[in-house]
């Protein structure tokens, strides 16, 4: 629907359901409630009753949450507090004690693969787990990074692994041949 009044000079467009009970959503002006913000340059989203800004897609593609002006393609900023997470990447598995591991794939084509990556495994209940930094060894296009191409692990006790995805000791290199060298 969309709907307009000069008497109080709201414009909006709302998605309501067919027999207009409920309102899914709405952009515009309606009764002092911006929704959010609509011009040739920006695509702008704004909380429905203070108006503040939340983000912004501007004339170039680039996105800020929280950030007006993004010269990046994504820039999240976060609030004031001395320490706080500004994104979280998850899984729907909640429920498990282990098993299932997040990777953020990282590579420089187009294309679907990812030859580098981060990715956390979780081994225990609330998100106890280690810490994998991943890179596939090979340049074929069907392949991407995955657990077993873990290249350096940090556990969540602080022992790190290179070569070696269960770390024994602070550092612990494993070297071809089978043979281990801890420091």
């Amino acid at each position: 629907r969309l709907q307009g009044r000069s008497s109080d000079n709201n414009f909006f467009i709302q998605w309501n359901s067919n027999d207009g009970s409920t309102n899914y959503g709405s952009i515009g002006n309606n009764s002092g409630q911006d929704a959010g913000y609509y011009s040739f340059n920006n695509h702008i989203f704004t909380n429905g009753n203070s108006g503040t800004e939340y983000m912004r897609i501007n004339s170039s593609g680039n996105v800020g949450i929280n950030k007006t002006n993004s010269s990046h393609k994504l820039h999240i900023r976060g609030g004031s507090n001395t320490e706080e997470t500004v994104l979280k990447l998850d899984k729907a598995a909640t429920s498990d004690s282990g098993g299932h591991t997040t990777i953020l794939g990282l590579g420089t084509e187009s294309g679907a693969w990812s030859k580098g990556g981060i990715g956390f495994e979780r081994t225990g209940s609330y998100d106890v787990g280690k810490m994998h930094f991943l890179m596939h060894p090979t340049g074929l296009n069907t392949n991407t990074v995955g657990l077993s191409h873990s290249r350096m692990t940090i556990n969540n006790d602080g022992a790190v692994g290179i070569g070696t995805t269960t770390p024994l000791a602070t550092l612990d290199l494993g070297i071809n041949g089978g043979q281990k060298f801890y420091v």
